[in-house]
C-alpha cells in the first residue's frame, strides 16, 4: 500500500463525507505509467488504492464517486472539516478495501490512452463527461456543506445535553437510594410497632 505521500500532494486532497463528522480522503499520485488514487481516513491511515491510466481518468473517477476537491470548498466547510495532518501509514479499513473491491466504487469509466493522436480525438468526450459531472458537483458541494453543518449542530447539541443527562442519571440514583432507605425505615417501624403491642392476659 502506497504511503509515501508528500506534504505538497497532501495539501490538495479530495474528500467525501461518509458519516457524522467522518470523512474519507484521497490524493492522486502521478507516476510514470499511471495515476494512483490513494485513500485514507481522518487520521492519515491509508486503507486502499486504485490505479488509473492517467490523472484525468483518476479525477473523473473521484468526481463520479462523490469526492470533491477540498481546497475548492467554502470556508465554513474548512471550519467544520479540518484537513488531515499527520504521518501517513497503512491502516486497514474495518470493512476491508471498500473502494478497490468495488463495494462503494463505480469503475465503468472510459479509459483514455497516452497516444497524442488518439487523445486529441477524445478531448471532446472527456470535456463532455466532465461537464456533466461538474454540473452536479456544485449541487453536491452545496448539499455536502449543509450536511456537514447539520451534523456539526447535532454533535454540539449532543455535547450540550451530555451534562444534563449525567445529572439526571445522578438524580435518579439518589432518588432510588432514598426510596430504598425509606422502605427500610418503614420496615423497621413496622417491627417496632409490632413489638410494642400489649400482650393479651389469658389468666
Amino acid at each position: 500500500m502506497f504511503t509515501d505521500i508528500s506534504k505538497e500532494v497532501a495539501s490538495d486532497p479530495w474528500f467525501k463525507v461518509v458519516d457524522c463528522l467522518q470523512q474519507n480522503w484521497a490524493v492522486i499520485i502521478e507516476r510514470a505509467n499511471d495515476a494512483l488514487v490513494v485513500f485514507y481516513g481522518d487520521g492519515c491511515g491509508v486503507f486502499d488504492e486504485i490505479s488509473y491510466i492517467d490523472t484525468r481518468n483518476a479525477e473523473t473517477a473521484l468526481l463520479l464517486n462523490g469526492f470533491n476537491k477540498y481546497n475548492s470548498q467554502p470556508a465554513q466547510t474548512h471550519d467544520v472539516v479540518p484537513k488531515p495532518d499527520g504521518i501517513f501509514r497503512y491502516s486497514p479499513h474495518p470493512n476491508g478495501r471498500i473502494y478497490s473491491e468495488g463495494r462503494f466504487w463505480v469503475f465503468n469509466l472510459p479509459e483514455f490512452s497516452f497516444d497524442d493522436d488518439s487523445r486529441h480525438s477524445q478531448d471532446d468526450e472527456i470535456s463532455n463527461k466532465l461537464s456533466e459531472i461538474k454540473e452536479k458537483d456544485d449541487e453536491i458541494r452545496r448539499l455536502s456543506g449543509q450536511l456537514i453543518m447539520q451534523k456539526a449542530k447535532t454533535s454540539e447539541a449532543e455535547f450540550a445535553i451530555k451534562p444534563l443527562r449525567e445529572n439526571l442519571e445522578k438524580a435518579n440514583r439518589i432518588f432510588n437510594k432514598q426510596n430504598a432507605e425509606i422502605s427500610e425505615l418503614r420496615e423497621k417501624l413496622r417491627h417496632v410497632e409490632a413489638d410494642s403491642e400489649p400482650v393479651e392476659n389469658k389468666e
